[in-house]
């Protein structure tokens, strides 16, 4: 279980300087890391706290400033899994989902729309070591890189509340259940879903916040090999980047920012 709790800002697009100067002299923060946070397309961090409780005050605190800020647990950002589904059957009832789950009318809220980066880099450093007439070795560097990235778009449909999620990835879903809209095409037949859940649920939100502005990747080194010494030497680092992680806790928390007005 992972302890304490984190006070957000909900996505603010503001860089009105009084509101800057604000929030630095409430959160200690410098005016630079707070223009960062009210400019964010993305909830951000202005506060980690130990209880729920002390979290609670630093929303009123930040209330009370004009900032709609909202609490929630590092254990909840620990524990997010959304569950995807593979295909869909409309019903008088709303949508059935499978191999689980099902909204009922009135009962889906907001849809998100994002996109996973996933990258591959492989860093080779050459090192050489002319030696002079001196005697002198200077070493010479040179590094080069191939990288390769994929990207696949999500939709996360959420319910009355942040706990009922189920993800769809237009690549691995099965659209058929648009019957006579049905298209070859995955990116048609995504957008075709959507307008259908628009007209489903006229009051559904949709935000695409994260397919304009995916995660940053993370990055892992997943092996570091060296050859040779002097006079050449070869250092190969194998990097796997993805924001798959990111994506979902972000949206995670774009949906507690939401659904919560």
């Amino acid at each position: 279980m992972t302890s304490g709790y984190g006070v957000f800002l909900p996505p603010n697009a503001s860089s009105d300087e009084g509101k800057i100067a604000t929030l630095s002299q409430m959160t200690g923060l410098s005016q630079v890391d707070s223009k960062l946070i009210l400019t964010s397309h993305l909830p951000r961090r202005v506060f980690t706290v130990k209880t729920a409780s002390e979290g609670e005050d630093r929303v009123g605190f930040l209330r009370a400033a004009g900032f709609d800020g909202f609490i929630v647990s590092f254990d909840a950002l620990a524990r997010v899994r959304v569950s995807q589904v593979h295909s869909a059957a409309f019903t008088p009832e709303g949508i059935d989902f499978q191999p689980l789950g099902s909204f009922h009318r009135e009962e889906l809220r907001l849809v998100i729309h994002g996109e996973f980066i996933t990258g591959h880099d492989i860093e080779r450093t050459t090192t050489t070591y002319p030696r002079w007439i001196t005697g002198f070795q200077h070493p010479r560097t040179e590094t080069s890189h191939d990288r390769t990235s994929t990207s696949e778009q999500f939709l996360h449909l959420y319910g009355e509340s942040h706990d009922k999620v189920y993800e769809l990835r237009p690549h691995k879903f099965n659209f058929h259940c648009l019957g006579t809209d049905f298209a070859l095409s995955a990116a048609l037949n995504q957008h075709a879903f959507i307008q259908r859940l628009k007209t489903l649920w006229p009051d559904l939100r949709y935000d695409d916040t994260l397919l304009k502005h995916p995660p940053v990747l993370d990055d892992q080194i997943v092996s570091d090999r060296v050859s040779g010494g002097n006079p050449l030497r070869i250092e190969v680092v194998e990097r796997k980047q993805g924001n798959e992680e990111g994506a979902v806790c972000a949206s995670f928390l774009l949906a507690l920012s939401i659904l919560r007005r």
